[in-house]
């Protein structure tokens, strides 16, 4: 009869455990619920845009600061770091939101362009990129597009002709976006001035390479949101990159 009251008593507790568990997984539930929606409101209210924060830092490349640069082999692939002084990893700096581009008529020839942020003091960040003739085993990295020109997301491709296209944001006048298109005709060793591209935040871009009429078409869409030209998002070059129409919607 003892032990029957001790096993009952477990129980009760056991229950009651149970109950607050259980109360205490339904409340965070319903306050996780509750923040993510205030989380949402909060973000379209303030919504995060490309612009520039921290005025740009002029940062010379010579003479700073480096350690081994990143790479990695194994008997199915390699990884070599594309930002780099000579072979060697520059610190100080940043990068990221890569894009590549191959030259589909010689495949060791390989561009890559990036948001460069000549150092991490300052959020400011440029067209930055890098190029490969040996299939990515060795990397030259010649700086940014356009130094101390805010610019950002960074989309590049390659026509069948291989000729490489850089599509990167800025904004101008009073906070309007703008893209233009970089164009390189020997591998992403040098870019021309840039074409007018329409535009807005988060655009990308395709090339037709399908041998067709319509190959050498470059097409690019962006948010409909933050467009350069509401309530277009959508533009098309049909003279390889020479110039682009006006925006249209799809």
């Amino acid at each position: 009869m003892k032990n029957f009251r001790k096993l009952r008593n477990l129980k009760s507790v056991a229950t009651l455990s149970f109950l607050v568990v259980a109360i205490f997984l339904i409340f965070t539930s319903f306050k996780s619920v509750a923040g993510s929606e205030n989380d949402t409101r909060a973000s379209q209210a303030v919504p995060r845009l490309e612009i520039p924060d921290d005025p740009y830092i002029f940062v010379p490349r010579q003479g700073r600061a480096t350690s081994p640069a990143y790479h990695f082999s194994s008997t199915d692939f390699f990884a070599r770091q594309v930002n780099v002084s000579d072979t060697l990893n520059i610190l100080g700096d940043a990068a990221n939101e890569p894009s590549i581009a191959v030259d589909p008529t010689d495949p060791n020839r390989i561009a890559i362009g990036w948001r460069q942020f000549d150092t991490v003091l300052s959020n400011f960040r440029q067209a930055g990129y890098a190029f490969t003739t040996d299939g990515g085993q060795t990397w030259t990295f010649p700086g940014v597009i356009e130094p101390g020109i805010f610019r950002s997301d960074p989309v590049l491709d390659s026509d069948s002709a291989g000729t490489f296209y850089y599509n990167s944001l800025t904004v101008v006048g009073g906070g309007d976006y703008q893209c233009t298109v970089f164009k390189s005709t020997d591998g992403g060793f040098s870019w021309d001035q840039g074409t007018f591209a329409q535009g807005g935040d988060k655009q990308w871009m395709v090339i037709d390479k399908t041998g067709g009429l319509s190959d050498g078409h470059i097409y690019a869409y962006w948010s409909q949101s933050y467009s350069t030209c509401q309530p277009g998002f959508f533009t098309r070059s049909a003279n390889h990159g020479a110039s682009y129409e006006d925006c249209v919607t799809i």
